[in-house]
């Protein structure tokens, strides 16, 4: 009689364990998801560089648009899923460069052109290098 006292003990003792233990579990993963959802996720670094102009918005555009198709042949062996897309006077890009993405927006204005984007935050520490390389280009092209 006492070993079968004991083997309902232990199955009883299990099913404790096994329920607490469901229980806990639950109680955890509730808990690690109450606490994902409040922490901030980390953005790409942001690209923004502007450049003045005296072409004005439709001569500014055209000659974008020229300097956007050369560079494109320039530069098209190292950029893949190039994406662009006027809209009026802004252009929405992304392409890939090394497989990573960056995207961003091109504005022109009457006497600017400026350009956001986001880029991967492995190239965040060349953010400074890129965006003075648009910057120069575009100076370029708007002579």
């Amino acid at each position: 009689m006492s070993q079968l006292v004991r083997k309902q003990g232990i199955c009883y003792f299990r099913s404790v364990i096994k329920r607490y233990s469901y229980q806990l579990l639950t109680a955890v993963t509730d808990l690690q998801t109450d606490i994902f959802k409040h922490i901030k996720k980390p953005s790409m670094p942001k690209l923004l560089t502007a450049v003045e102009h005296s072409l004005g918005k439709e001569s500014a555009k055209a000659t974008l648009s020229s300097f956007m198709d050369e560079a494109l042949q320039t530069y098209g062996d190292s950029v893949d899923d190039v994406q662009s897309q006027w809209n009026d006077y802004e252009l929405e890009f992304s392409f890939k460069a090394m497989g990573m993405t960056v995207s961003g927006q091109l504005i022109v204005a009457d006497d600017a052109v400026t350009v956001t984007g986001k880029i991967p935050f492995a190239l965040s520490m060349f953010r400074g290098k890129i965006e003075r390389t648009m910057e120069d280009a575009l100076r370029k092209a708007l002579r």
